[in-house]
């Protein structure tokens, strides 16, 4: 239980810490981080914009935007900048909540998690024997949905973002700058 609790105690057993990959509590670990990363290009939208916003493409990382990001904790009721993606169908729990498809004109920042690393077969061994091993990249970018693209007049790739733990690539996630809400 302990080392499900706290995977660094491994690095002490095994004398090097567990492949940020491997580690099962790699899923609470950068989330603070990947908000600041959004609202960095959230404000500088901003500046040009004070109407703007963010939109996820995921109901869980709209949340935890949500969380982390100072700006958007400040008045969520009367005044929410990270939304879920408006797709007309309700598909999870943000359907229920307000939408952003009211601020015409307005300028947004759409993000998205790409696939983590994968390691190579026979990663393990490699790792117990103290040797350097690879990890596989699983997709390096992938297109804004049909349903964002058409809400906005243009859109333009931001670029991908990878951020860290302890030196490792934890979460990747590409960003777009949506311009001119229909």
């Amino acid at each position: 239980v302990v080392l499900f609790h706290d995977t660094n105690v491994i690095s002490k057993i095994v004398g090097q810490p567990l492949p940020l990959r491997m580690d099962p509590l790699r899923r609470v670990r950068g989330w603070s981080d990947m908000a600041e990363a959004v609202g960095v290009e959230w404000r500088r939208l901003h500046a040009e914009d004070p109407r703007a916003f963010i939109i996820a493409n995921h109901y869980g990382i709209t949340s935890q935007v949500a969380f982390y990001l100072p700006e958007a904790r400040k008045d969520p009721k009367n005044n929410p900048i990270a939304f879920y993606m408006a797709t007309g169908a309700p598909d999870n729990q943000f359907a229920f909540w307000p939408s952003y498809l009211d601020r015409k004109g307005a300028s947004a920042i759409y993000f998205h998690q790409l696939s983590d690393h994968q390691p190579a077969s026979g990663w393990f061994f490699d790792w117990i024997a103290g040797n350097s091993f690879e990890f596989v990249l699983a997709e390096d970018s992938a297109p804004v949905p049909d349903v964002v693209r058409s809400q906005f007049t243009e859109v333009i790739r931001v670029g991908v973002r990878e951020i860290e733990y302890r030196g490792n690539v934890i979460r990747r996630m590409e960003l777009y700058e949506c311009r001119g809400l229909r």
